[in-house]
């Protein structure tokens, strides 16, 4: 999978963020999946913001 240009604390901070998210949200996710969900971005992942 490749990311946008990030440095990896970076990477590491959103994986963790999104891995919270999933958790919060009752779902597990397997880290190829958080790694996806990175890939997205957050509105996709966590609904519209409008």
């Amino acid at each position: 999978m490749s990311f946008p240009e990030k440095s990896a604390e970076e990477l590491a901070e959103e994986l963790a963020l999104t891995a919270h998210l999933m958790r919060r949200a009752g779902f597990g996710a397997r880290r190829d999946e958080l790694e996806e969900y990175v890939a997205q971005g957050y509105p996709p992942v966590g609904g519209s913001t409008a």
